[in-house]
């Protein structure tokens, strides 16, 4: 009976003082109580019947000290989800007064157990910790309430905050990059005389990590290991230093040297005992980051050099396990062969095969080698490819892990379909598939060889690639892998196969073929510029009305179905080629007219007004020289919104020779001291002037001799240098109006040029000219003249030859 009143007395004072020291949350009156509350919670809300009641308090205290403990570890498991509390119990973990924003409402009963349960800081710590890991984005802000609460107190002065608390709080912001107030934070504990533990430098140190504080984070490593109030484990600091290391691999060229210096301080730290692994794992991370510096040429020397390094630090060490890995090879394979130097690529690989110790058996570093081979510029770089498919092929017989997979093949067929030679590159294919039984992951391989095809001079070429495209649509069909179906490139492909043979027909055939397969989603202008060149470089009189159809058909599809088939500055460059071609003025103006509404002004613009202007100009309209000075005018008037119009020289030539070459030189001869005086036009070649001086030889003036003179100075005073046509050019000038002694003067100055010389047609012009003059000398002058031909014609060259056969057919043809 004594024991047990004995009993009831200790349970009740443990009731007693669990009441008095309720922590975070007080007793309060009805009318003060919330009604609702929305907190992030980690575990399911309770029923009714889970809440313990009134009787509960004559349990032990062992059982209940063992339910709470089991609540905290329920809840510090678990991520917080977005739901309503309904169990005072774990409300009373976090404490209404920290979450005051917060309203919660509960019923009398839950009130009354809440104000049974008490929590101590370590507790309230684990929660917090949980919160600082988690997802909802306004963790740290909830977690820095409660740790303000902390720090502010009751009446009694009964909080107060230890650093585990403070490490859940800097870990909240650390997470969510606000490193300045974990910093802060860390400032405030020393302040408290609290030392930051383990886990809050490991925070920081991450935080500095994920923004890219790199020097930073190795100023919190450096500051962990040199506390000496703070246990460092090896695992922590092993840690801290991979993850550094690879920090700094991603970084930029020159800061991969820090990575390096990084990890030979860590291998030379004697506080910390690396694994063999650990090291190889940081040098090979480091190689590959060399390995990815594009732009640098000597990355592939640097990465060499850490394989060298890796390999003496085992030397030096005595411990066989740090080695280059076989990961470890492949990315110096790797680099080596992604910047064309295979020959080094193919020396490391021999030396990976000759290891003390060899690896397992793995065809990864061989097909980085074979590919460098297939990528290179070297010509035997086929044949060398081809060499290492024989030996795997031998080394297989023993080793099936060194059977040739698809990127042996893919790398050996790339290397003859580089080189030019499509058929070897399809044999490879074809035994690929049928007699190897290696299915291809992707259509790169067809493509190769569909490229090679396309771009050589097999006429078959184009319909070779239309059977590899039907090749691949029964393979996917086959094995069910869509990703073997014809995509864009090769539709593509195949329509520029047949747009180099002027095939237009069958590329607009694989075209519409494109338009109908339901796999391609979002077609490109590519393929609709392909077939246009196609019809632009055919023989069919009809191909500029075919393009201008199928220049509508695409900006029809633009606007219903397809935003990306609007035509560009190509499409219609090459409507108006064909339009040029044919001497199609009218439909290339109307084609312009198109363009000029389409697509703003760009570089393409005045090579488009040029390509109309040749139409007409090369038409045998009486009215293309108008035409073309009124498209002229256009232009002009274009340019004084946008430069990109304004004429050029080019422009300016087809123009001149659209009148000269009609007998219009003197307006041919003022559209070139108009183009002269263009401030847009600062370089001037030969040919507008040549354009002006043909129309002038061509022409009736008889003030011939005088234009050609003043046209002459022009070029003198623009320094323009004359060349062949120019010279030939005013000879036939001289020729025809019986200026013999000025002929000659052009043959005098030809013979003594130091780049240009007279041929026989030269020759045979000024013997001419002599032929005809009336002068007293003209005989003995024109036997001179072909007494210097036959010398020249002696010598044996086979172009002069060749002239001087050509000149007494015609001889024989006129008598």
């Amino acid at each position: 009976m004594i024991r047990r009143l004995y009993l009831v007395v200790i349970v009740s004072i443990g009731l007693f003082l669990n009441r008095v020291s309720g922590f975070l949350l007080q007793p309060e009156s009805r009318e003060s109580r919330p009604t609702s509350c929305k907190l992030h919670v980690l575990t399911p809300p309770r029923s009714r019947s889970d809440v313990a009641p009134k009787s509960a308090a004559m349990k032990s205290k062992r059982q209940k000290s063992k339910r709470k403990v089991h609540i905290i570890k329920k809840f510090s498991r678990r991520k917080p989800k977005d739901v309503t509390i309904q169990d005072p119990e774990l409300f009373a973990l976090f404490g209404s007064d920290a979450f005051a924003d917060d309203p919660i409402g509960l019923e009398d009963k839950r009130r009354d157990a809440l104000s049974r349960i008490s929590i101590n800081l370590n507790k309230l710590s684990t929660i917090l910790t949980t919160w600082s890991r988690s997802n909802v984005s306004d963790a740290d802000d909830r977690c820095y309430r409660v740790l303000e609460r902390l720090r502010n107190g009751d009446e009694n002065g009964r909080f107060r905050v230890n650093r585990s608390v403070y490490y859940a709080v800097i870990n909240a912001f650390a997470r969510r990059g606000k490193i300045q107030q974990a910093e802060q934070l860390r400032e405030e504990m020393t302040q408290y005389g609290l030392s930051p533990n383990g886990a809050t430098y490991v925070a920081l140190w991450d935080a500095y990590v994920n923004s890219g504080r790199l020097e930073e984070a190795e100023v919190i490593i450096h500051e962990f290991i040199g506390n000496s109030d703070v246990v460092a484990t090896p695992r922590q600091i092993i840690g801290m230093f991979t993850k550094t290391i690879g920090a700094w691999a991603t970084q930029a060229e020159d800061e991969l040297e820090e990575a390096e210096v990084i990890i030979h301080e860590f291998i030379g730290n004697s506080d910390v005992v690396a694994t063999p692994r650990q090291i190889i794992g940081m040098f090979t991370k480091t190689i590959g980051a060399w390995a990815t510096q594009a732009e640098d040429e000597g990355a592939a020397d640097e990465c060499r050099r850490l394989l060298y390094d890796l390999r003496h630090v085992g030397h030096c060490v005595g411990d066989p396990l740090i080695r280059p890995s076989l990961a470890t090879y492949t990315a110096v394979i790797d680099a080596h062969a992604k910047r064309g130097r295979a020959a080094d690529a193919e020396a490391i690989l021999v030396e990976m095969l000759h290891e003390s110790e060899p690896f397992e058996p793995s065809i990864v570093p061989i097909n980085a080698m074979m590919s460098g081979w297939s990528k290179s510029h070297a010509m035997d770089g086929a044949n060398q490819c081809k060499n290492w498919m024989q030996t795997v092929k031998t080394m297989s017989a023993s080793k099936p892990d060194l059977k040739p997979d698809a990127n042996t093949y893919t790398a050996l067929i790339e290397a003859y379909s580089k080189r030019k030679q499509p058929r070897l590159a399809e044999q490879y294919l074809t035994e690929m598939i049928q007699e190897a039984g290696v299915r291809p992951k992707t259509i790169r391989p067809f493509s190769m060889v569909m490229n090679a095809y396309a771009k050589s001079r097999d006429p078959h070429g184009a319909t070779k690639c239309r059977r590899l495209t039907q090749q691949l649509r029964k393979l996917a069909r086959d094995t069910g892998n869509n990703r073997l179906r014809p995509n864009l490139i090769t539709y593509t492909t195949t329509i520029d196969a047949f747009a180099r043979r002027g095939m237009a027909m069958p590329a607009e055939k694989e075209l519409r073929d494109l338009l109908d397969d339901k796999s391609i989603d979002d077609p490109t202008v590519v393929p609709f510029n392909s077939c246009l060149n196609a019809w632009a470089k055919s023989k069919r009189s009809d191909a500029p009305e075919r393009c201008q159809r199928l220049l509508n058909e695409m900006m029809g599809l633009s606007k219903r179905r397809y935003p990306s088939l609007l035509p560009n500055a190509v499409t219609f460059t090459c409507v108006l080629e064909a339009c040029r071609k044919r001497c199609r003025g009218e439909v290339a103006e109307k084609v312009l007219n198109q363009m000029l509404e389409a697509i703003p002004p760009n570089e393409d613009s005045v090579r488009a007004f040029s390509m109309t202007l040749q139409a007409f100009s090369s038409s045998n309209s009486k009215e293309a020289p108008e035409e073309c000075r009124r498209l002229l005018n256009k232009m002009l008037d274009l340019s004084k919104d946008s430069a990109f119009y304004a004429p050029n020289a080019i422009t300016y030539t087809i123009v001149i020779k659209a009148f000269a070459k009609r007998g219009m030189v003197e307006t041919a001869e003022e559209l070139l001291v108009e183009m002269l005086h263009q401030p847009n036009i600062q370089l001037v070649n030969v040919y507008p002037f040549n354009s002006v001086l043909s129309g002038v030889g061509k022409s009736n003036v008889q003030d011939a001799p005088d234009r050609c003179e003043r046209i002459l100075n022009l070029m003198e005073q623009h320094k323009v240098v004359p060349d062949f046509v120019t010279f030939t050019t005013l000879l036939v000038v001289y020729a025809g109006r019986d200026m013999a002694e000025e002929a000659e003067s052009i043959l005098r100055q030809l013979q003594g040029h130091p780049s240009i010389k007279p041929n026989a047609i030269t020759y045979s012009t000024v013997a001419d000219a002599w032929a005809k003059s009336n002068a007293t000398n003209a005989k003995d002058r024109h036997r001179r003249i072909l007494d210097e031909m036959q010398r020249e014609l002696a010598k044996g060259d086979k172009q002069f030859v060749a002239d001087v056969s050509h000149i007494s057919k015609m001889a024989a043809r006129t008598s």
